[in-house]
């Protein structure tokens, strides 16, 4: 994905771009090149479920994100104003598993996976050095407020404060240590592995008449 100017981050169409990118499996420096041209250092992200701080904190939310789930984005409104933005957002989520066996599944159950949900967002700008940049991204998934509002006590609010933020902080943890791991163990496993699928496809033609094809779908996970 080429990279959008960051200047024209306010622009409603480069906003829809950059919403899509970030959920797009669009590999690690391009995620890291779309997250440097709109965001600041200074970023704050809260959702109901979690919050995280900072641009590397952000990527790896995303990375972690669009490596558990396929997420088909659907941009439904973004409106400008000023140094805010407004955008309503559908996410389509369908765990990464089924996605890559989507093609062995009936259509009619790749839809029953598929969890669909609504946020709202209210994004600020700031100007910097290097032009518009993201600064503050609140998400309301309504879901999650009326419960808030209706149920939960006031005193736990500020309890829930530290829960969202571990929230963020593990999930950011997680992906750190997962993608050093991989880089370690990667070059260990992927020739046993490759050998694994091979018998395994071959066991499966021979057996079955079926041509599963796990070798080749498996070599872009170990690349």
């Amino acid at each position: 994905m080429a990279t959008l100017s960051s200047s024209e981050v306010t622009q409603p169409e480069i906003m829809k771009e950059v919403l899509q990118g970030l959920c797009r499996p669009v590999g690690g420096p391009a995620l890291r090149s779309l997250i440097d041209a709109h965001f600041d250092d200074s970023l704050v992200l809260k959702n109901p479920l979690f919050s995280v701080k900072g641009k590397d904190q952000l990527y790896h939310l995303f990375h972690a994100w669009s490596g558990l789930f396929d997420d088909r984005v659907q941009v439904l409104d973004v409106a400008t104003h000023g140094s805010k933005i407004l955008c309503k957002v559908r996410h389509n989520l369908l765990l990464r598993p089924f996605h890559m066996a989507k093609h062995t599944l009936p259509a009619l159950a790749t839809d029953l996976l598929t969890v669909p949900f609504i946020v709202n967002s209210e994004i600020e700008t700031v100007q910097t050095a290097r032009g518009t940049r993201i600064s503050s991204w609140v998400e309301d998934v309504s879901v999650y407020t009326l419960i808030f509002n209706l149920v939960w006590p006031t005193k736990l609010f500020n309890f829930w404060d530290f829960v969202e933020t571990a929230v963020g902080q593990g999930i950011v943890v997680a992906d750190q240590v997962a993608s050093k791991g991989y880089h370690i163990l990667q070059p260990m496993l992927a020739p046993h592995a490759e050998r694994a699928l091979q018998g395994t496809d071959r066991l499966l033609k021979e057996r079955l008449g079926l041509d599963a094809g796990l070798h080749s779908a498996s070599s872009k996970f170990w690349a």
